[in-house]
């Protein structure tokens, strides 16, 4: 069985789960992956899906950017084929800089402070 992906002028994409949807471009998954990392990891109640950034304020140590790594590889990892994407974390002061990759294009910025996180497209 082959995996579809996604390309820059639209198209299909199969995710994990085998379920298949209509791509129309870098903006849509773009849009993808900002709501997860937006929302909770209770999202929807019974399902665990986000990246849950907001409960890493204030909780900026050396060892939290592999645990904020790993949350968000963990939301993306149902939506985008493994090998898909890529997520780096910078930690410097008190301050995490978190970048999305898509087939090696950065889609996602976010900043996670001491007391905010921000999200935007790059």
């Amino acid at each position: 069985m082959a995996d579809f992906g996604w390309i820059s002028s639209g198209g299909l994409l199969m995710d994990t789960t085998g379920d298949i949807s209509l791509v129309a471009g870098y903006t849509e998954v773009q849009s993808l992956v900002i709501s997860r990392l937006k929302a909770s990891v209770e999202g929807w109640q019974i399902y665990t899906f986000g990246a849950n950034l907001e409960n890493r304020i204030g909780d900026l140590t050396s060892t939290v950017a592999v645990k904020i790594q790993r949350q968000v590889a963990q939301s993306l990892s149902d939506i985008l084929s493994a090998g898909m994407y890529s997520v780096k974390v910078i930690i410097v002061g008190e301050t995490a800089q978190l970048y999305v990759f898509v087939n090696n294009t950065a889609v996602v910025t976010a900043t996670i402070s001491a007391t905010s996180v921000s999200i935007t497209g790059a």
